[in-house]
């Protein structure tokens, strides 16, 4: 058996507009209107603003601005919070 037509063929991918914010803190973004992949979600910490006594939030970096904008952690799918946190973990442990 053989796929004739893919889904999606580039994988996960959602449109977001870069704001700066994270879990309704920031300094505002550019606006752009962004494709943001699964590679591009990160994990990230905000010590100054914690939720539920968690500083770690999912989100990615603009590549016009280089600001930081948030994605809540619900409208994001398993495989891609695997991914970043698999990600983050290597990063602490190098």
């Amino acid at each position: 058996m053989r796929v004739l037509k893919r889904k999606n063929p580039r994988g996960w991918e959602v449109e977001k507009v870069c704001t700066g914010e994270n879990r309704g803190h920031g300094d505002g973004g550019c606006g752009a209107l962004l494709a943001v992949e699964e590679t591009d979600v990160h994990i990230f910490s905000d010590f100054g603003h914690l939720v539920d006594g968690d500083p770690r939030f999912f989100g990615f970096i603009c590549p016009e601005c280089g600001k930081c904008t948030g994605i809540p952690e619900e409208e994001l799918p398993e495989s891609v919070k695997n991914r970043a946190w698999d990600e983050f973990r290597k990063n602490m442990n190098p």
